[in-house]
């Protein structure tokens, strides 16, 4: 049995179905969302990764379903991360990551999304969407700072 869920009544998405498979509750519909994007590498100990989430605002995150008892939506990820690093991340930018000139790239953005999902895992509760495209202005900031690692 999975987790319950609120849904507020001006919720962005509407419930569609539960995957029991991989205890993942799927929304539909589609929303434009505002707020920041952190991607960049993780270190733990030997072992490093790169990590990509977007923080909603927190007027958007208020009207996204969430595990029933819990804060609103804190971030989210995207099922498609690869077109949302292509739509906003530039290849320059993206090679200065990748040889580590950077250790990571935050800011600002609006972007159109597509689909929400619900999961928990070890504790720990997951969001994302589908990325669609990048609505308006946005911000780019490089920096010199790693992503901090979460655990389960």
């Amino acid at each position: 049995m999975g987790a319950y869920y609120a849904v507020p009544s001006d919720s962005l998405v509407r419930f569609e179905r539960y995957a029991k498979n991989d205890n993942t509750a799927h929304f539909s519909g589609r929303f434009t969302v505002s707020g920041s994007y952190v991607y960049g590498w993780v270190e733990e100990g030997i072992y490093s990764w790169f990590k990509l989430y977007f923080v909603p605002d927190k007027q958007i995150a208020a009207r996204l379903p969430h595990v029933a008892d819990s804060e609103p939506v804190r971030e989210l990820l995207f099922t498609n991360q690869e077109d949302f690093i292509a739509a906003v991340v530039s290849p320059v930018d993206a090679a200065k990551l990748k040889r580590r000139q950077i250790e990571s790239i935050t800011g600002r953005a609006t972007l159109n999304v597509d689909g929400y999902w619900i999961n928990v895992e070890c504790g720990v509760e997951y969001y994302g969407v589908k990325f669609l495209s990048v609505s308006g202005p946005m911000t780019v900031d490089l920096k010199q700072d790693s992503i901090p690692a979460s655990h389960c």
